[in-house]
């Protein structure tokens, strides 16, 4: 390969990686180790939020506040004057570009030939705007951050005209990564064999218990990287087998969100799976779902099950 070459061949890898680095969010979390998230109960927003630059509220700022509200009510938490966890929000965009390379032919068209390759190649550059949000939770007795939740990605004209669904997404997008409840430890312990590893054979060959252990691993982020998604996605495996532990803790990962949308009748439909095989942890979640659901989405879910064991 002749140096021009080499140098047109690096220069499309390069912007080939730039090309693939923007595409798609990007989603970054944290947290204090040594927060005791199990004695959160409540939550209130900042008196100067990020996104408020004035000395008055923005739209910004009560679309994001609308959303976190809904996120935190349905993992438990209540909003209170004096909370436990405050909320603030980060808004920031920026210009940036985007490269491509392509062959191109002779005459304008692509050609390849055998012995030399492309004829050329042409490279173009775009600009978009990048958008980040970052959501903080601070201990407000410790005066300390002990979560933090940071997403990227491409903004575009659409999702400005559509800002209130746009942030919806976002921080629904951020939460499904905090594992959290109030006042309750999220992640019951492991059962069994817990190194990803040895789990994860057996989980494609369709063991239950393997598929549940390797669902709280990726929950927990032990052994493999921390993903809610390929947490549901395993969990989700295990209780179609019948397996009333992951039937009940998928009904929780549905009632809280993780890895998953919030969605109450769900949440109930896997509980109440999971109850009528006498499991502890799916009566209790039954039972707090009744008090909370109204009785036409109980009965739906109820009808579901019933149809779901035929």
């Amino acid at each position: 390969m002749t140096a021009p070459r080499q140098a047109l061949f690096a220069l499309a890898l390069t912007l080939a990686a730039l090309a693939s680095s923007c595409s798609g969010n990007r989603l970054f979390t944290s947290e204090d180790p040594q927060a005791a998230f199990s004695r959160y109960t409540t939550f209130g927003f900042a008196p100067k939020l990020g996104t408020d630059e004035a000395d008055y509220g923005s739209i910004l700022s009560e679309f994001l506040k609308s959303a976190a509200s809904r996120e935190l009510l349905a993992r438990g938490y209540r909003q209170d004057p004096a909370p436990d966890l405050l909320v603030n929000f980060h808004v920031a965009t920026r210009e940036r570009l985007q490269g491509s390379v392509t062959p191109i032919g002779y005459y304008g068209y692509r050609r390849y030939d055998a012995w030399h390759g492309y004829a050329g190649y042409e490279s173009r550059v775009s600009q978009f705007t990048e958008g980040t949000l970052t959501i903080d939770l601070v201990d407000l007795r410790r005066g300390q951050l002990v979560w933090e939740g940071t997403l990227i990605g491409r903004v575009s004209d659409e999702m400005r005209r559509n800002l209130r669904a746009t942030i919806d997404e976002a921080v629904a997008e951020l939460f499904a990564d905090f594992p959290h409840t109030a006042g309750t430890d999220p992640l019951p312990p492991l059962e069994g064999v817990t190194d990803a590893r040895t789990l994860l054979p057996l989980a494609e060959q369709g063991f239950a218990v393997a598929q549940m252990n390797l669902a709280l691993l990726y929950l927990r982020g032990e052994g493999v990287e921390k993903s809610p998604a390929e947490a549901a996605r395993w969990m989700r495996a295990a209780a179609l087998q019948g397996f009333a532990k992951a039937e009940a803790r998928l009904g929780a990962m549905y009632e809280h969100g993780r890895g998953v949308p919030v969605d109450p009748i769900a949440a109930y439909f896997w509980s109440h799976l999971a109850a009528q095989q006498g499991d502890p942890s799916g009566l209790e979640q039954r039972e707090a779902l009744a008090q909370r659901l109204a009785p036409e989405l109980v009965a739906e879910a109820e009808q579901r099950a019933r149809e779901w064991r035929r």
